[in-house]
């Protein structure tokens, strides 16, 4: 599988169809303002993310042992 997904981004990059492909509208880039979010796969869309608030908290620091 990963052979062929390799293949595949391979194939859009000598095509030049990369943009196509995942949804990207190089007039957008050129405004500066995107009209039609991408579909990037593997991604997620920012309205998907880990709100703060929602995030997992860090575990607790731990000291090292002090030499005796």
């Amino acid at each position: 599988m990963a052979a062929y997904e390799k293949s595949r981004v391979e194939l859009d990059r000598v095509t030049g169809e990369t943009l196509v492909h995942n949804g990207i509208d190089i007039a957008d880039a050129q405004r500066g303002q995107v009209t039609k979010m991408p579909s990037v796969p593997g991604t997620i869309h920012v309205d998907q993310a880990i709100r703060p608030s929602e995030e997992m908290t860090p575990p607790p620091a731990t000291t090292p042992p002090t030499p005796q």
